[in-house]
């Protein structure tokens, strides 16, 4: 995301609305954090979503962790859980590595899901984390 750190916020928006979703998720991530606009100017969570449902892994995470501690939207375990499954899916070692410990610590339910872990702890295993 270097290339984007000398771009006005004008062109940020642009390459956003272009469908670079290096540009959605950091635009995103300078509306939730208030960060050279008005905290209160755009909903971030529009464009994080955005970059996310367009194969930003990034986003994906992002998404989770908002989830999980509330930050800019109601926390939501739930969604917080779904978001991070997507992240592992597209392979994204942290995601799978943060699986990997809910399945064992417990803090997801059902054998089904336990198995689940098992096979995303291969996965990470696999990938040397």
């Amino acid at each position: 995301m270097a290339v984007f750190q000398n771009m006005s916020h004008k062109e940020l928006q642009k390459a956003a609305e272009e469908g670079n979703t290096h540009a959605q998720l950091l635009l995103g991530l300078m509306y939730l954090k208030a960060l050279g606009v008005p905290k209160d100017k755009r909903d971030p969570l529009e464009w994080i979503q955005k970059a996310a449902d367009n194969g930003n892994v990034e986003a994906v995470l992002v998404l989770s962790y908002m989830y999980e501690t509330g930050d800019g939207v109601p926390r939501d375990e739930g969604k917080a859980l779904e978001w991070i499954q997507k992240a592992a899916d597209q392979g994204n070692i942290i995601a799978q590595h943060s699986l990997n410990r809910r399945g064992i610590s417990g803090d997801v339910p059902k054998a089904k899901e336990g198995r689940k872990a098992a096979r995303q702890a291969k996965k990470t295993a696999e990938q040397g984390f």
